[in-house]
């Protein structure tokens, strides 16, 4: 997924961009008869794990997935990705040497072979060789690089054998921040920010936002959680097209939109509330809202349809290989599930 902890589309903008003047704009309002009721379709999965709320990753035949939250010795589970037979987990949560005290995101090299995982607590990021893991049920990582202390990345993907491009965090202050897009040098620390920026945003708020990278497609894709917006750049940073919903000129930080955003095949998928996030319900605790559905787009940016899956989910990756979406969700009994792509038309249904 890609994955949730990330912060999230009428009038013409004109938009700079890099060394691009692109002002193209795509507007979208999602539609009953665009809307695909999906509920029925959804598989539960069992495990014998708890779960909390993480993060999916695909590494060839394996589902990887990091809990954020975990109530388990180990942070990261391993699946084989089709059965969703689990296989070990790895990344043991403590303070000792070589353990975890915060897990993060991780990202998967260029060959596929090496994951590196974000540990906050410690500020470095850990090396998991994925042959290391697999044939070796303690095995504990020995090899760290360094955060950057300035601002530093929270998920991307790699686009070189040693630069990540992706979401990063910029601290204003202890308990404030803000968002950008960043590429960095992992063996360097080099660290700077990238690419378009959206330049209408009003506060902090306005730049969170979650990303997924499709080296495949020589792109990458923003979508913005406070404001209806996604927008598609190339690799070089330039703005390939905005894409605005109905919502895009209201703001309110009690409404949230895009939560997450994978590709697949030639589709952009993005998990999407498009309300109120909060449900204060008499002297109750506060009801937080997590998402039901998808919005399909284009590679260019057209609105093709909603699936409805009923239930909330708190992230999500794309199966490209077997042709399905496999969600966690916090408040069913099994945790795990998926639903496949293969027979959903994504038609636009317009001539």
């Amino acid at each position: 997924m890609k994955h949730f902890i990330l912060p999230m589309l009428f009038v013409i903008l004109s938009l700079g961009c890099n060394n691009s003047n692109s002002d193209r704009t795509m507007y979208f309002r999602e539609s009953a008869d665009k809307t695909i009721d999906i509920r029925d379709q959804v598989v539960s999965v069992k495990t014998d794990i708890l779960f909390r709320f993480g993060d999916f990753l695909i590494v060839d035949t394996l589902l990887v997935y990091t809990d954020f939250a975990s109530v388990n010795p180990e942070v990261i589970h391993i699946f084989n990705k089709r059965s969703f037979e689990y296989i070990t987990s790895t990344g043991t949560s403590g303070r000792g040497p070589r353990e975890i005290t915060g897990v993060g995101c991780g990202y998967l090299d260029l060959d596929g072979k090496v994951l590196w995982v974000d540990d906050h607590g410690n500020q470095v990021k850990w090396k998991f060789p994925i042959d290391s893991i697999l044939s070796n049920s303690n095995f504990l990582p020995s090899t760290k690089i360094e955060m950057n202390n300035e601002f530093f990345m929270t998920d991307g993907g790699f686009i070189s054998d040693s630069v990540v491009l992706g979401v990063a965090v910029v601290p204003l202050s202890n308990s404030s921040m803000e968002m950008t897009m960043a590429k960095e040098n992992l063996y360097s620390g080099e660290i700077e920010k990238f690419g378009y920026v959206y330049p209408e945003a009003k506060d902090r708020y306005d730049t969170y936002f979650n990303f997924c990278l499709s080296l495949r497609d020589s792109l990458y894709v923003h979508c913005y959680t406070y404001v209806d917006l996604m927008t598609i750049c190339d690799l070089n940073g330039n703005l390939i097209v905005n894409v605005e919903g109905s919502s895009f000129n209201k703001r309110d930080e009690a409404v949230k939109y895009f939560i997450g955003v994978d590709i697949y095949k030639n589709y952009i998928i993005a998990s999407y509330i498009g309300d109120r996030y909060v449900i204060l319900d008499g002297g109750n605790e506060p009801q937080i809202i997590s998402p039901s559905k998808f919005l399909v787009f284009d590679m260019d940016g057209n609105y093709l349809k909603t699936l409805k899956v009923g239930s909330q989910f708190s992230s999500f990756c794309v199966d490209e290989d077997n042709d399905r979406i496999v969600l966690f969700f916090e408040e069913k009994e099994d945790s795990f599930g998926y639903f496949s792509l293969k027979d959903i038309d994504f038609s636009s249904d317009e001539t």
